[in-house]
């Protein structure tokens, strides 16, 4: 049972209320009285079975103004005998609860069928496999109301019951289920199901979950494939032998396999090349193991280790490869055996190598661009060089990295393209100066590049500052100033130019304000702007006074006060009289005191409205006051 409501026919209208008790006693609520049917009362638990004897008790509403009800006399009992069916308030057969409508949902009374699914867990790339789903359902869904019991016996520890009932008004339960994890094997689980109907009608079914094929074969778990591992192989960052010796060192190549779980178990099979790259003798048997430990004297080796794989991996075999650079204990070692170069203008070059210095021995850098080591580049394994104007073509570049004893060397080559000297940009005129500003001055320094070759300029202001680009702009303090402008391009010879830059220490007289005046036209402007002024005044005056009613006089008021304003700045703005702008600021200023203090004295005498009107004008008047300072500090007027 969901809800339910009462019909009454006439009186007693809303002066009573009814409450609702259902047939186990459970108070369902109170619903006021009315004509007709009253509104939907809900059942704050919905039932599962409504049957029985509903109460419904009547009593005066809290408020009601109606005297307490007497029992209805019958004909043979005028003095209230209480011998009828029916209590009735008033005196009119007609009165209290005539009907009763209730609304729930019809009970099922067909038992849903139980059938069994089984659903493997999957394997994952370790070759595990995950939980075996175990699903109970139910045909048609379980509807709302129905409980359910399932005693599952999986196989696998002892029987675990799990039951519950459908909420009322929520949706049908279409299975129940559980996850086992099953090793592989076969399983014979099962599960006993109990439904219980809304009426307390039981039915006990019991099921045997199969893996898909013939009954009673119960639920087969197969193994897993074998996972597809992956390898790794690492080995020493950097083996040594001392400087001179003709004896080996031992090496030991470790191998790693993903995934960790379950360990790889297989053999690995190993091979080492030597720099030629010659196949060594590992030995016979030849080593499978996980790791390889060799014997290797200087020189470099590459390291291979494999596996096969099972079957439906892909690929089938798969392997990993490192090299193992035994070198001199007492020498820097080049960790990748190139030297990078980049450059952006194919003139000059940034070229750098990874080393790896010997511990305790100092190692020098030697740079060779093609015509044999230059002494003016850095000892480092980073080097900018600019090629001579004029190279053009390959060239050679070897890094040489020495320490007592010994010398390891990496070489590039790049292709070099810089412009011949007489394409090189120049300096082809003094530098222009120009001041825009008081001591703010445009530099402008000419430049011929027949080439078109790449050019930088840069500028030293003399004052600490720079800047770049072949037109500049700066600013300086007072004093006199050296500029210097510089060129450069790659392959070519810095070129420079200067001039010198003044700041006057005195800066020129500010120009004299504006005297203004404007003839017939500005008199006939500001005349209309403060008549205009005046009666959006005496506007507001009215419209305060009036106790704000007189919608018509604020709204004339408000567009009297802004065209007035518009009109007088922009006689501020066009007639520029200052002469005029100080006399009426003077004038203002004492208008707004005198309405200040007409407020007062309206609010003493008792003219609340009035003192407000009089503070309303104080305001546009402070507003006119306003416009014509800032007027006054725009167009530059003395204070």
């Amino acid at each position: 049972m969901n809800r339910l409501r009462l019909f009454q026919d006439m009186a007693p209208g809303a002066d009573f209320e009814f409450t609702v008790f259902a047939p186990d006693g459970t108070n369902v609520g109170t619903v006021p009285s009315a004509i007709g049917w009253t509104a939907w009362l809900p059942v704050p638990a919905a039932l599962v079975n409504g049957r029985g004897v509903w109460t419904v008790l009547i009593d005066r509403a809290p408020g009601s103004s109606v005297a307490q009800p007497a029992l209805l006399p019958s004909p043979t009992s005028p003095g209230n005998a209480v011998d009828e069916p029916y209590v009735s308030p008033y005196g009119n057969r007609l009165e209290g609860v005539l009907g009763v409508e209730f609304d729930g949902q019809e009970l099922t009374p067909t038992v849903p069928s139980v059938t069994a699914l089984v659903t493997l867990g999957p394997c994952d790339a370790a070759g595990i496999r995950g939980p075996t789903t175990l699903e109970v359902g139910f045909a048609p869904p379980l509807p709302p109301g129905w409980t359910y019991q399932v005693v599952w016996t999986t196989g696998v520890g002892p029987p675990i019951t799990v039951g519950g009932t459908v909420p009322p008004g929520g949706p049908p339960l279409p299975s129940v289920t559980r996850a086992v994890v099953y090793v592989p094997g076969t399983y014979y689980p099962t599960a006993s199901v109990v439904l219980t109907s809304p009426a307390g009608a039981a039915t006990a079914q019991t099921i045997a979950f199969d893996s898909p094929g013939p009954a009673g074969t119960g639920v087969v778990v197969p193994p897993c494939p074998a996972p597809c591992h992956d390898i790794a192989i690492s080995g020493p960052p950097r083996p040594c032998l001392p400087t001179g010796s003709s004896a080996s060192v031992a090496v030991t190549i470790t191998a790693t396999f993903t995934p960790a779980m379950p360990t790889y178990a297989g053999p690995v099979t190993w091979q080492i090349r030597d720099g030629s790259g010659n196949l060594l003798p590992l030995g016979v048997p030849a080593p499978s193991g996980h790791s390889l430990t060799r014997s290797l004297g200087l020189g470099k080796y590459e390291v291979t280790a494999s596996i096969t794989r099972p079957a439906g991996c892909d690929p089938a075999m798969v392997s990993d490869s490192i090299t193992v650079n035994v070198v001199d204990c007492n020498c820097a070692t080049f960790t990748v055996d190139e030297l990078t170069a980049s450059s952006t203008d194919g003139c000059t070059f940034t070229f750098s190598a990874a080393v790896s210095p010997a511990p305790g021995v100092t190692t020098t850098y030697e740079w060779d661009f093609g015509s044999g080591p230059d002494p003016t580049k850095p000892n480092s394994p980073t080097c900018t060089h600019t090629f001579p104007a004029g190279t053009v073509g390959p060239r050679t570049v070897t890094l040489t990295a020495r320490s007592p004893g010994c010398a390891q060397s990496v070489s590039t080559t790049v292709t070099v393209n810089c412009p011949t000297a007489p394409s090189c940009p120049t300096i082809a005129g003094p530098i222009t100066v120009s001041e825009t500003s008081p001591c703010t001055f445009d530099f402008v320094v000419p430049i011929t590049n027949p080439s078109g070759a790449p050019v930088t300029i840069t500028w030293d202001f003399g004052d600490g500052s720079s800047g770049a680009g072949a037109s500049v702009t700066h600013s300086y303090t007072p004093g006199t100033y050296t500029v210097v402008a510089r060129i450069s391009s790659p392959g070519c010879p810095d070129s420079q130019a200067s001039t010198t830059a003044t700041c006057a220490t005195t800066p020129p007289p500010p120009p004299p304000p504006p005297t203004g005046g404007g003839g017939c036209l500005c008199l006939a402007v500001v005349i209309l702007a403060l008549l205009l002024i005046a009666v959006a005044a005496v506007l507001f005056f009215a419209w305060a006074c009036g106790g704000f009613l007189a919608f018509g006089a604020f709204s004339a008021a408000t567009t009297a006060a802004s065209a007035g304003l518009v009109l007088l700045g922009l006689w501020i703005a066009l007639c520029r009289d200052c002469t005029a702008i100080r006399v009426l600021i003077d004038w203002a200023t004492k208008l707004v005191v005198v309405a200040l203090v007409a407020a007062a004295i309206l609010a003493l005498i008792g003219l609340p409205m009035c003192a407000m009107g009089a503070l309303i004008v104080a305001g546009l008047l402070g507003v006119v006051l306003g416009v014509l300072n800032l007027g006054r500090g725009i167009i530059g007027c003395p204070a």
